[in-house]
């Protein structure tokens, strides 16, 4: 090898070494260009703090809604601050609520926690649902351009018609099925529903939305219940298992094909999901149907929870409290 070439390589070797060496020394300061959270400059000391909550039967003290309270606050979770612009809710998924809901004194104090608690899993499966939606539209882009489905879009359309009911590779239908629930709505009926997290089926099985069920595993009998009865309350491992299977008797259950076709009307008109157009035809929910839809109108309004309708997930760090054992 000639002296030359042997002087470049070491000037290459050398100049790599160089490089690799400051980049050690002197980190890139870079960060992510995505929008700043309720959760930026999170501290492992926050982290621990919400990571006090413990097992059910382990020892030591149990997840409580003044620890839950602590954490939020550590974390700068604040409601009202949701509501501004570029302000993000913070992605903390809770697996079950406090069990001690009903020893807070202040109403006020109770029902924040309870959204504090349930609007985070809530985001969280309805973007799911979007996810989902926005594969469904790129598809049905595709056929109306006479394009050939992949392989995976294929198997993933069929799978999407039988877990929404709808007949085979029929985008129109699964268009009208697959879509978000207003946070505004669910967080009112969960509400509603658990008794702000305070019931026995919140406690012991996730139920926060009152689902029936007619088999034995996985329920809870409701006490009470009339002779001759065979209903049972659905409980869930965690509380997104629950939010996910509310959203989807929403969107699957014929009961409510007049809140989808709601839904839909507003999509080609291109206005906004709002509660006060889509909660009149929820009233199938509840045997007291009127007046049920009256009582969660009040709830969405004297909350102004319809401010919560845009709320976006933001923030690095997801915290799952253990679930219950049912």
């Amino acid at each position: 090898m000639k002296i030359f070439d042997r002087s470049i390589i070491v000037f290459l070797l050398s100049s790599t070494f160089c490089l690799i060496t400051l980049a050690i020394s002197f980190p890139s300061k870079l960060i992510s260009k995505s929008p700043q959270a309720l959760l930026t400059k999170i501290t492992l000391s926050d982290v621990r703090k919400v990571k006090l909550f413990e097992k059910k039967n382990s020892p030591g003290s149990p997840l409580s809604a003044n620890k839950l309270s602590i954490a939020f606050n550590s974390l700068k979770y604040d409601l009202a601050g949701i509501t501004k612009e570029g302000a993000f809710v913070p992605r903390i998924f809770l697996e079950k609520i406090p069990n001690d809901m009903s020893n807070i004194q202040r109403p006020k104090q109770k029902k924040e926690i309870f959204f504090k608690a349930i609007l985070p899993v809530i985001l969280r499966a309805n973007n799911k649902i979007i996810k989902d939606r926005e594969r469904l539209l790129r598809i049905k882009i595709k056929i109306k351009r006479l394009l050939d489905l992949n392989v995976l879009d294929k198997i993933w359309l069929a799978a999407m018609s039988d877990k929404y009911k709808t007949r085979r590779d029929d985008v129109h239908q699964l268009l009208l099925k697959v879509d978000v629930i207003p946070p505004s709505i669910a967080l009112a009926q969960a509400a509603e529903e658990s008794g702000w997290g305070t019931s026995r089926f919140a406690i012991e099985g996730n139920a926060l939305f009152g689902q029936w069920t007619y088999g034995k595993s996985h329920s809870l009998i409701p006490l009470g219940r009339d002779s001759g009865k065979k209903h049972r309350i659905k409980a869930f491992p965690t509380i997104f298992d629950a939010v996910k299977a509310y959203m989807h008797n929403l969107n699957t259950h014929n009961a409510y094909r007049e809140f989808r076709k709601k839904r839909e009307n507003l999509r080609k008109k291109k206005l906004p999901l709002l509660s006060r157009n889509l909660l009149g035809s929820l009233k199938n929910y509840s045997q007291r149907r009127n007046e049920y839809i009256k009582t969660v109108r009040s709830i969405i309004k004297s909350n102004q929870l319809d401010m919560l309708d845009n709320a976006k997930l933001g923030g690095d760090y997801v915290v799952i409290v253990q679930p219950p054992a049912i």
